[in-house]
C-alpha cells in the first residue's frame, strides 16, 4: 500500500474546487457527459464514483439510475465530500 498523504494534503488545500464549484461543473460538463454516455447507466443499477469531488457526477449518475438505483461517492478531500453531501441531500 502506498502513502497518499501528499495527495490528501494537496486536495484538502484546494479551496478553489469548493469556492468555484459552479464554474468547475460547467467547465467539466463535456467530460462528464462523455463519461456518462460511456457508462450507459440504467434505472435500477448501482454505481460507485471514486473521486466524486463536489458531487456533479453523483447528481448526474443518480438521475440516470433513478430512485430504484444506488449511487455512492468517495473522495480524498473532506471539504469536497461535504459539499457533495449537501448537494445530494435531497436524493436520500
Amino acid at each position: 500500500m502506498t502513502d497518499n498523504s501528499a495527495q490528501a494534503e494537496y486536495w484538502n488545500s484546494q479551496a478553489n474546487w469548493v469556492n468555484q464549484q459552479a464554474a468547475m461543473d460547467q467547465l467539466l460538463q463535456p467530460v462528464l457527459d462523455l463519461l456518462l454516455a460511456h457508462a450507459a447507466l440504467q434505472p435500477g443499477e448501482s454505481a460507485l464514483d471514486i473521486g466524486c469531488g463536489t458531487g456533479a457526477s453523483l447528481l448526474a449518475a443518480s438521475e440516470a439510475v433513478g430512485p430504484s438505483g444506488n449511487v455512492r461517492g468517495v473522495d480524498i478531500a473532506p471539504s469536497l465530500l461535504s459539499l457533495a453531501s449537501t448537494r445530494c441531500a435531497d436524493l436520500s
